[in-house]
């Protein structure tokens, strides 16, 4: 289409729009935060917080994971490295 365009080659309405997935991640970043602070506020021990918090985490990436069709099985591995 343009000298410029670096996805002449995919139809335009395969095209990711940019500010949608901007609004999607920051979002997703604003429920992370207000979950957070709500979990926070309960009268849980740290260590009961810390792991309601991993569980929840785990949860969400495996989640991620089988909507991008990534191996849930190589995504922990990849974790697990971290």
């Amino acid at each position: 289409m343009y000298d410029d365009d670096d996805y002449e080659e995919i139809d335009f309405f395969e095209k990711s729009i940019e500010g949608e997935l901007n609004y999607v991640k920051n979002k997703l970043i604003q429920e992370v935060n207000d979950h957070i602070e709500d979990l926070l506020k309960t009268k849980y021990d740290d260590d009961k917080k810390l792991a309601i918090l991993h569980d929840q985490f785990y949860n969400l990436t495996q989640a991620i994971a089988l909507t991008k069709n990534i191996s849930i099985k190589r995504l922990n591995k990849l974790l697990e490295s971290e």
